[in-house]
C-alpha cells in the first residue's frame, strides 16, 4: 500500500493559491506606492522621535489627511540665546 503523489491540477481547475505577477505594470506600481508610504511613515516616526529627544515633552508632530492634500505640522520651541541648538 504505497501512496502515490498528487496529480497536477488540469487547466481551468480552480486553484487553492494566486501568485502575483510582479512584472505586471500593475503590480509593480503597487509595491512602488507601498514602498512610498512605508518610507514617509518611516521618516514622519523618526522625526518624531528626534523632536521628542531634543526638546522632552515640548514638541509634537501631527499629519492631517483632507482628501488629496496631506499636511504635517511640527511643533517645537524657538530657544533663543543658545548658540549650540538642540543636542
Amino acid at each position: 500500500m504505497s501512496a502515490q503523489p498528487p496529480t497536477p491540477a488540469a487547466a481551468g481547475e480552480d486553484h487553492r493559491f494566486y501568485l502575483l505577477d510582479f512584472c505586471e505594470a500593475r503590480a509593480v506600481l503597487a509595491v512602488v506606492l507601498i514602498a512610498a508610504l512605508l518610507a514617509l511613515v518611516l521618516a514622519l516616526d523618526n522625526i518624531r522621535q528626534r523632536l521628542e529627544f531634543a526638546y522632552p515633552g515640548r514638541s509634537s508632530v501631527e499629519v492631517d489627511d483632507a482628501g488629496d492634500t496631506y499636511r504635517a505640522r511640527l511643533r517645537f520651541p524657538l530657544v533663543l540665546g543658545e548658540t549650540s541648538g538642540p543636542p
